[in-house]
């Protein structure tokens, strides 16, 4: 079991393509025992910007302290979904893309059995100054059933965790002004010690 409470796939399961996935859609249509956790966070940084760096699923570490995302990015497309801390061995499981809205929506889902499945959703609407992020869980199966308010308070957390760092990921402006300037004052300290240096010479 993992700190979520959902087992951890000791091997990597076959593909589960659409067939796979209609079950996943089958049981959510019910609406038994889901759990549905959902963020907002405002980003200083445009949609497609915004768009980009969810998409670049190398760059996850740079702001993603627990999710980690292998694969192509694209509608259909299998993926490999981790949750974990950097640093420690990861145990990945396959996930499939449903939602691939550029810049607007991405979505992908994965399931054990009837035990547990997730879906992951990111929503990106520019407003005035920047983004609004709308960022989502939504769990079925017999853990989400019993365990909904131990989940729900983890998933909260990795939610506003990621939601956090992407924010400051991209609400940071590049110093290029400012370390231009210093390289300047540099350049410009070092002349004159190079003229004394002449003068004795001479």
């Amino acid at each position: 079991m993992t700190s979520l409470g959902w087992p951890s796939p000791r091997r990597r399961p076959k593909r589960r393509g659409l067939s796979a996935l209609r079950v996943i859609s089958r049981h959510r249509q019910s609406g038994e025992g889901m759990l549905h956790i959902k963020t907002e966070v405002d980003i200083a940084a445009s949609p497609n910007r915004v768009w980009h760096a969810l998409v670049d699923f190398t760059r996850y570490p740079e702001w993603n302290p627990f999710i980690a995302v292998r694969g192509t990015p694209g509608a259909g497309l299998d993926i490999d979904w981790s949750f974990g801390s950097y640093g420690r061995k990861r145990l990945w499981t396959p996930a499939l893309i449903t939602a691939h809205e550029e810049p607007r929506r991405l979505t992908w889902e994965f399931g054990v059995g009837r035990l547990f499945d997730l879906e992951e959703a990111y929503t990106v609407e520019a407003v005035h100054g920047g983004t609004l992020l709308r960022h989502s869980f939504t769990c079925g199966g017999v853990i989400a059933a019993l365990g909904k308010p131990l989940l729900g308070r983890r998933l909260k957390a990795v939610l506003s965790a990621a939601d956090s760092g992407l924010q400051r990921h991209l609400s940071v402006p590049a110093r290029v002004g400012a370390a231009s300037k210093s390289l300047s004052r540099r350049s410009s300290t070092r002349a004159p010690s190079t003229n004394r240096t002449r003068r004795r010479r001479r």
